[in-house]
């Protein structure tokens, strides 16, 4: 069996019978580790010119296939697939760009500081340091806010624990900046040579295509108590940069200044993802952007035998688990089709944000009918590249017009010719 049957039988198309109306069911992950279909959504099929009467629609839902994911990966193993890169374009970033740089951290009151003080000691001082408290209960909260108290450039968010995707997220979400830096709160940026931020903004700056920098970095052996080096690699082609990307993660977060665009046009990191949040984020980046990296030893990383001897314990056994899971998908995703999100809304400024930061993630396009809102909701709109096409319609008062309302969201969603289109609510 080839890899793309494997594949499409994880995500596969039900025609429902005199309708062509489509649902479609994603995996899962499975309490006994494999994979299930679940049934998510339902699509227009965009080929016909029919209208759409979800009332008139009857699913049934068909026998769940499970497939685990060692077959899976078995089975892609024997062939080669090259997934090919499908570059988006930016738009630049100021000539003195806010960086926001975030700091998630969990219960390290005593080397939490070390990474704030490394942050405002760096030479670009166009900056913001956001630190985003993941739940601690270590007292971290006190010393920070007692320290920096009176510092107007470092902001501090506890939350409920929720992992290191979340934080991060919730980092973006509050922050101001053209550019993200991500420093995690047991690594620091060099005290000498401390220009990661400045080089990485001059290196945005140069080059408004690149999405993503990152650089050279030293290793603190915690156990052991020496340190190495690592130098950054770039694979010399985009294809290179993809499939070398895929196969090993040689970009380290706490070195990467990625433009905030970026997430709010391949989505944000997933928070599903207790491990390898990073990776994944990485496999996205690179496949749609220019990757740029910047020599110079420029951020200390702290690593402990939990990470060093990865590849035998539960740590690193759960890194590739999550990964590999990932890869699956990344190679069914090049061959899905296109898919347009069209979305009826009005004073939505509450969900709004939510519901395209999680829809990006799934779609390729996304149309828009406001039926006159009167809130925030245009404004936030605009960040999202991923909206092509936005009608404000005047406040009706009481008029109650959804069905003409739909019916010109539809025309705009054709309009895209996708392959599907998707219904979906704003909450």
């Amino acid at each position: 069996m080839s890899p793309q049957k494997t594949l499409e039988e994880i995500w596969k198309i039900y025609p429902c019978k005199g309708a062509d109306i489509y649902w479609a069911g994603f995996w899962s992950e499975s309490k006994r580790n494999g994979f299930v279909l679940t049934d998510i959504r339902i699509f227009l099929n965009t080929k016909t010119n029919n209208t759409f009467h979800p009332e008139s629609v009857k699913l049934q839902n068909p026998k769940i296939k499970e497939e685990t994911e060692e077959k899976i990966l078995a089975t892609i193993s024997k062939e080669q697939i090259i997934i090919e890169p499908k570059e988006f374009n930016l738009i630049g970033v100021s000539k003195r760009p806010l960086v926001s740089i975030i700091i998630p951290t969990y219960n390290r009151k005593n080397m939490v500081t070390t990474a704030i003080d490394s942050a405002l000691n760096q030479s670009y001082i166009n900056i913001e340091v956001i630190i985003i408290d993941d739940g601690s209960t270590d007292g971290t909260d006190d010393i920070i806010q007692e320290k920096y108290k009176n510092n107007t450039k470092v902001k501090y968010l506890w939350k409920a624990n929720g992992g290191v995707g979340s934080a991060l997220n919730a980092g973006i979400k509050m922050s101001n900046g053209e550019l993200i830096a991500w420093l995690s709160s047991d690594d620091f940026y060099d005290l000498e040579n401390n220009k990661l931020i400045e080089l990485s903004v001059k290196e945005h700056i140069k080059n408004k295509n690149v999405g993503l920098t990152y650089t050279d970095y030293r290793v603190h052996w915690i156990d052991a108590g020496n340190v190495s080096e690592t130098t950054s690699v770039l694979p010399k082609t985009r294809q290179e940069q993809l499939d070398e990307i895929i196969r090993v993660c040689y970009i380290n977060g706490s070195t990467t200044v990625i433009k905030k665009e970026v997430f709010y046009t391949i989505g944000m990191f997933n928070e599903n993802l207790k491990y390898a949040q990073d990776h994944e984020m990485w496999m996205r980046i690179v496949g749609h952007y220019k990757i740029q990296n910047i020599h110079g030893f420029l951020l200390n990383y702290s690593q402990g035998k939990h990470q060093r001897d990865g590849g035998e314990c539960a740590h690193g056994c759960r890194i590739e688990s999550e990964i590999s899971r990932e890869r699956s998908r990344l190679l069914f995703e090049k061959n899905r089709p296109v898919v347009c999100a069209m979305i009826c809304m009005k004073d939505e400024e509450a969900l709004v944000e939510q519901c395209l930061s999680d829809l990006i993630f799934y779609v390729d396009k996304i149309v828009i009918f406001d039926d006159g809102s009167t809130d925030k909701t245009p404004e936030l709109i605009k960040k999202y590249p991923k909206v092509i096409d936005y009608f404000y319609s005047p406040n009706k008062g009481n008029v109650r017009t959804e069905g003409k309302d739909r019916q010109e969201l539809l025309k705009m969603a054709q309009k895209t010719k996708s392959d599907w289109i998707l219904f979906i609510d704003p909450d």
